[in-house]
């Protein structure tokens, strides 16, 4: 009799396990469907501060099936993205700076740790193990790794996971330590790119163009290069301000250009002011371009608290 109700028992259990596990992925699959819904969000601080709980929450979904790669690629992009948008935007005073006021850098640097830390579990699950892929000499053979275990349905989770590993990086160049993963980042990006090269709204060319002006030109910096592909990006999408934004911040305030940084700062402020009061509901000329792409809203956003970060302090800075 007790073995029949523990066998009994054993099987509600089981049956619970299974039930739980298809509701997470039936939810995981909901979420990942609507998360782009997420970039036509043009407040800011609505998103700042909303943002959290939800990530927060997929990780308890993850915690309960944690093979579920929808979900880890949520977290992934979550972190990475809130990584860059919210928390470096807080810190960029700091950054710009180069201030000894170092928390909320930190915490830049703790949220790209998040999506770092989700990108190795998710390496792990194609059968890349995390001492494999941070060994020194794991670069050279990337490619050939990559393409034996990496499918198509990967290459979003790839992207944020380098994408995070080279921000963070990018932020803590004083720490050699990190500097040292930089060609990890490169090598991922550069592989995700060749394959999908107009991954999340043409990422792969903001990236390479912010890299190119960030880095030593001994790890493939090349500002000519740089600002060549800035300059592309903002004629092809005009609607994407943080594309013309990042151009101001990582090529134009550190080369010190300071004729074409006012008038590269001037454009930005009237497009800006346009895409603005239109989230108000005041439609000026030039305004229809910003309604017909609502899905560059966040990016506008994010690129907008950082324009009057960089406004402020821009005599600081020269």
């Amino acid at each position: 009799m007790r073995l029949g109700l523990h066998l009994l028992f054993l099987a509600l259990l089981g049956s619970c396990s299974m039930v739980s596990k298809v509701a997470v992925k039936t939810t995981g699959s909901v979420i990942s469907n609507g998360s782009d819904e997420l970039l036509e969000e043009a407040n800011w601080e609505h998103f700042k501060n909303a943002a959290p709980a939800n990530l927060k929450m997929i990780e308890g979904l993850w915690f309960s099936d944690q093979e579920n790669k929808e979900l880890l690629t949520l977290l992934i992009k979550g972190y990475g993205a809130y990584g860059f948008g919210v928390a470096e935007t807080q810190a960029l005073e700091n950054i710009l700076l180069e201030s000894e006021q170092v928390f909320l850098t930190q915490q830049a640097v703790m949220f790209y740790q998040k999506a770092i830390y989700y990108g190795e579990k998710y390496l792990a699950l194609k059968g890349i193990k995390s001492e494999e892929f941070w060994d020194k000499n794991f670069p050279e053979k990337l490619e050939k790794v990559f393409n034996e275990n990496i499918d198509t349905e990967d290459y979003v989770a790839l992207f944020y996971f380098a994408q995070s590993l080279g921000s963070s990086i990018n932020i803590q160049r004083q720490n050699l330590s990190q500097m040292a993963k930089m060609n990890h980042a490169l090598k991922t990006m550069n592989w995700v790119c060749a394959k999908a090269p107009h991954i999340e709204r043409d990422g792969c060319s903001l990236y390479e163009a912010i890299m190119a002006a960030s880095l030593p030109s001994i790890m493939g910096g090349d500002q000519a290069q740089a600002k060549a592909k800035f300059l592309k990006i903002i004629k092809e999408r005009p609607y994407d301000l943080l594309a013309h934004e990042s151009y101001i911040q990582y090529q134009l305030l550190p080369m010190m250009d300071e004729e074409e940084l006012a008038k590269e700062m001037k454009i930005l402020e009237d497009k800006l002011s346009i895409w603005y009061y239109l989230q108000l509901g005041d439609e000026k000329d030039g305004s229809l371009i910003y309604r017909e792409h609502r899905n560059y809203n966040l990016y506008n956003a994010i690129a907008n608290v950082r324009f009057h970060i960089i406004k402020k302090n821009i005599k600081k800075l020269l």
